[in-house]
């Protein structure tokens, strides 16, 4: 079973706060950020910690880089959401946070040996094999 940090003290609160608003000059477009009032930000932080396994402080680059990463991507689709359903921002950050990273998961199918046998047959199998779909294509 998985520990979940569930420290909820004003010091981690404020910690997270504050690397959230240093960070925001980092951020094109930080009108969101600063628009959040302290009970949206703990919102957020609260959520947030019940996805964290280990602790806030452990994982609190990787929980800003969710946020602003999440920020960036519905600010392209729609500002409204974050501003007009803030919890719907918050899962989004939080599904952000839990994803696992394009980076992650080309290391993973590199050592899975499943995924190798797979890829083999899918690209390079004589007879099923996309090489051999290539060349029936073509005649």
């Amino acid at each position: 079973m998985k520990k979940v940090h569930c420290s909820k003290s004003a010091d981690d609160f404020t910690a997270v706060k504050s690397r959230l608003q240093k960070s925001m000059v980092d951020i094109e477009d930080n009108a969101v950020i600063l628009g959040m009032n302290d009970n949206q930000i703990k919102q957020l932080y609260e959520n947030m910690l019940s996805a964290i396994e280990t602790s806030i402080y452990a994982e609190m680059e990787h929980v800003i880089h969710a946020i602003f990463d999440s920020l960036k991507s519905i600010n392209k689709i729609n500002l409204d959401i974050v501003t007009n359903n803030f919890q719907q921002f918050v899962t989004h950050a939080i599904t952000n946070y839990q994803s696992l990273k394009q980076e992650r998961i080309n290391i993973l199918k590199v050592h899975n040996k499943a995924f190798q046998q797979f890829e083999n047959a899918l690209f390079y199998d004589d007879i099923f094999g996309l090489h051999k779909a290539f060349e029936c294509h073509n005649i």
